[in-house]
């Protein structure tokens, strides 16, 4: 749906439409999870017509938040008031399954779109994202509001923290790339921690920090696999999910 359409839809039709947010607590819905501890006080709302997708939000960001319509059958948006400023989210299916929290200011001139499947917002405006859905493994990301829409604020490396099968025979480096001296050699089946992933790196595969079970850390490029069909090589839990 369009900007406009929408800001019209929350300046002029919510009046005489009766929204209310759909609110839900862990027990109280079977697929809503726990938060990171770190969010262990936000709220959390439906956005999905299946209420299996929801949105966090920061306990002063609840407290103004409201339902918007948008023209969808059992869906609406909720309208955010952050730093003086209105926003809409809302959520999208996507073409073929693929989980989109949409975002929208009346300034951007543009929808920004957020691939994922739980987000969090706070109350100074910052956008906490996890997605599992294309990736490898599950990514973590922070954006924080612009003048322009969102921008991921950059990490060094991202978080994986995942056991791994070793599909073959693993070999260790100091650095990316296979650079600088072999620090372990790890045979088939056997089983590391893969700690980070280089999100910067140019090598030719994905760049992943190892642990092995004596715990030596290394580098190593490795492919993923895809759902439950294919494994990572070297390292079997990396499946990209989706299609």
């Amino acid at each position: 749906m369009k900007n406009a359409v929408l800001w019209f839809l929350m300046c002029v039709a919510l009046p005489a439409v009766a929204l209310e947010l759909q609110e839900v607590t862990v027990g109280g819905n079977p697929q809503l999870q726990p938060p990171p501890e770190s969010f262990s006080d936000y709220r959390a709302f439906v956005v999905d017509t299946e209420q299996s997708m929801f949105v966090y939000l920061a306990p002063a960001l609840a407290d103004k938040a409201s339902a918007v319509a948008t023209g969808w059958s059992g869906l609406y948006a909720i309208r955010l008031e952050i730093g003086g400023k209105v926003y809409l989210l809302h959520y999208d299916e996507g073409a073929s399954d693929d989980p989109t929290f949409i975002v929208e200011s009346p300034s951007w001139g543009q929808e920004v779109y957020l691939y994922g499947e739980k987000l969090f917002v706070s109350a100074g405006g910052n956008f906490y994202l996890t997605t599992r859905n294309g990736n490898a493994y599950n990514v973590r990301q922070k954006y924080s509001l612009t003048d322009s829409g969102l921008k991921e604020v950059p990490q060094s490396f991202y978080l994986v923290d995942m056991t791994c099968p070793t599909t073959g025979f693993t070999q260790l480096y100091q650095s990316p790339c296979g650079g600088g001296k072999k620090v372990a050699a790890v045979p088939a089946g056997s089983e590391v921690r893969v700690l980070l992933q280089d999100p910067n790196s140019a090598c030719d595969q994905p760049q992943y920090l190892v642990k092995t079970s004596f715990g030596l850390l290394g580098w190593v490029g490795s492919s993923a696999g895809h759902l439950n069909y294919s494994e990572g090589q070297p390292l079997g839990c990396l499946r990209t999910f989706g299609d």
